[in-house]
């Protein structure tokens, strides 16, 4: 896209001069008119210039204001020249015409001349002795080259960027002159880099701040006293300020001393809200309603430590969770997560009372890479098929997760790819040992230029647990599949082997599978259709050749600021009598994945 920084005052301009000519013709309506762009010489040419075109009339509120054929031809005709000489074509002409006036199928026709290419005959870079500059080789612009208007900005900010990061100047400023020189249809362009001194950073004072600790900042801030001044590095600086989600805004001041050949810094900060109280609720055909309430500190203890606490309750499940993350835990790509929960849950498959807590380390590979490692301790007692039995289990979950998606709760590009092992073993009965391992994919396509917006998204899971048989492995760490995060249409972990009564048993292994198309209705409403499929299995290898069972539907959504409000309609594809129901509901926030 191209961008035209003085079009606004021209639009005007011939928005005037149409009022003023008082020409009766035709209204279009609240539709803007049809339009072609034609070219003898350059057809190309004009083809992209008629897509700039049409950007530029759903971007200018201008066009808000025209009513006839000549205020469109007028204002039109003026951001087709301008786009001409950005390219180079200073000699260029434009010829409007309005088509079939008096019928229903009348257009705005523009025949474009572009005329010669000016092209670049001199190029120089201008600067002080005492400033090092780029070479004209690195700035990717020649004698030779069509004088186009992106290039000659583009080749600026190498020069800009260079002189930044090689020198120490107080200021960096480059400015430019082009000269055209039409018999000839020449160009001379000059860069010329100004004079300024070159300093050392002084001293950095951060101020402003109420609870955060000045020493949790500083110790990340690219720039220190006594190295060179960098105005990149300051904007890093304030960047890196803004990223710790404690800091709203960062205003600078600067301060020269020419004599001592320093700068000092002055950062006046704003502190966020480091306290917020969330609250959340949800239901679904077969577990009922839920509701959530919970609590967060971003600043615990004033470094930048996040406190949450949670308490869940449905009709299944009630559950109070707290957790404490310590971030850049020895490195500044690590964080430490010491949670600590307590819950009771009364399903169809077992009845459980349990308190668990853990201390995981995740660290951030790259940026869409992470991998995590640490102790998880469990205490539970679990009523099973009327038998209770109670576990004490240690494990060591281990995960590296791959992310390039952009958005959590509603993403529409980009994939995820996570894979996960953890062993266990119940210090009540060391001879109950076993590992679990799972991966996990998601990805997704969005067409952004069609109708309805369509993105495509794909889940695919397995898992298996080995090293002991299923009535050695405890009942709430099987494997189980159904629900409205899992296979939507059948009730919550219902798909696999039942009991004598009807309850699920759970897996050593399972396959999950989704594929949801999601349609966009203007800014805010959206509907999905969606088939899913899954089963978990008795076996510790998942069998892809089992009868996986399989559920289809249709979901509404409400786009808000922050995430999808979710309404789904799951049916049993493979409805079992007297197990199934014909369908089932499901609402919440976010998408199903």
């Amino acid at each position: 896209m191209h961008h035209y920084p003085a079009l606004s005052a021209f639009f005007l301009l011939a928005l005037l001069s149409g009022a003023a000519t008082a020409i009766d013709l035709p209204f279009f309506g609240d539709k803007h008119p049809d339009f072609k762009i034609r070219s003898e010489t350059q057809q190309d040419l004009a083809d992209t210039i008629a897509e700039d075109l049409e950007t530029y009339r759903k971007q200018n509120p201008a066009y808000e204001f025209y009513e006839t054929p000549q205020q469109y031809m007028d204002a039109e005709r003026e951001f087709i020249l301008k786009y001409l000489r950005s390219q180079g074509y200073y000699e260029g002409s434009v010829e409007p015409e309005l088509e079939n006036p008096d019928g229903d199928d009348r257009r705005l026709m523009y025949e474009v001349e572009p005329g010669p290419l000016y092209r670049i005959r001199k190029l120089e870079l201008k600067s002080p002795d005492s400033i090092d500059v780029p070479s004209l080789a690195d700035l990717k612009l020649k004698k030779g080259d069509g004088l186009v208007a992106d290039r000659i900005l583009d080749a600026k900010r190498k020069i800009e960027d260079f002189v930044s990061s090689k020198n120490c100047l107080y200021e960096v400023d480059v400015e430019y002159k082009a000269s055209i020189y039409p018999p000839d249809q020449l160009a001379f362009i000059t860069f010329k880099v100004k004079k300024s001194p070159q300093v050392k950073v002084g001293e950095i004072r951060l101020q402003g701040l109420e609870e955060v600790d000045p020493a949790f900042l500083e110790q990340d801030l690219p720039l220190a006293s006594g190295e060179c001044f960098n105005r990149s590095k300051l904007n890093e600086a304030r960047l890196e300020l803004l990223r710790t989600n404690l800091i709203a805004r960062v205003d600078q001041q600067l301060t020269l001393n020419r004599e001592a050949g320093t700068v000092d810094i002055t950062l006046d900060l704003q502190e966020r809200s480091h306290r917020t109280i969330k609250a959340g609720g949800g239901y679904t055909s077969d577990e009922g309603v839920g509701v959530s309430l919970g609590w967060e500190h971003r600043n615990f203890f004033g470094a930048g430590q996040l406190f949450q606490t949670e308490l869940t309750i449905t009709e299944v499940t009630q559950a109070l969770t707290s957790k404490l993350t310590l971030p850049k835990f020895y490195r500044k790509d690590q964080k430490l997560e010491i949670s600590a929960s307590a819950s009771q849950r009364d399903l169809e498959a077992f009845r459980s009372k349990s308190v668990e807590t853990s201390a995981i380390v995740t660290r951030q590979i790259s940026e869409n890479r992470a991998a995590s490692a640490g102790p998880r301790f469990r205490l539970s007692e679990i009523d099973d098929e009327g038998e209770t039995e109670q576990y004490v289990l240690f494990s060591f979950p281990m995960s590296l997760r791959l992310d390039t998606t952009s958005e959590i709760l509603d993403p529409r590009d980009g994939a995820t790819l996570n894979l996960g092992v953890e062993p266990f073993v119940d210090l009540k009965d060391t001879d109950t040992r076993f590992i679990k391992s799972n991966v996990s994919a998601t990805t997704y396509f969005t067409a952004e230029t069609w109708s309805l917006k369509p993105t495509l998204a794909l889940k695919a899971g397995v898992g298996s647990i080995t090293g002991a048989g299923i009535e050695s492995v405890p009942a709430d760490e099987r494997y189980y599949v159904g629900g409205g995060g899992s296979v939507r249409g059948y009730k919550f972990q219902s798909l696999g082997e039942l009991d004598e009564d009807g309850d699920p048993v759970g897996g050593l292994s399972f396959i999950e599978m989704a594929t949801e198309g999601r349609f966009h209705i203007g800014e805010n409403l959206g509907f999905v259709l969606f088939v899913d499929g899954g089963l978990a299995m008795p076996d510790s290898a998942p069998r892809f050749d089992q009868n996986l069972k399989y559920g289809a539907g249709f979901g509404l959504r409400y786009y808000t600021s922050f995430a999808p409000f979710r309404v789904d309609f799951g049916f049993p594809l493979s409805r079992r009598d007297g197990i199934d129901d014909s369908f089932q509901l499901y609402i919440s926030i976010g998408e199903a994945y």
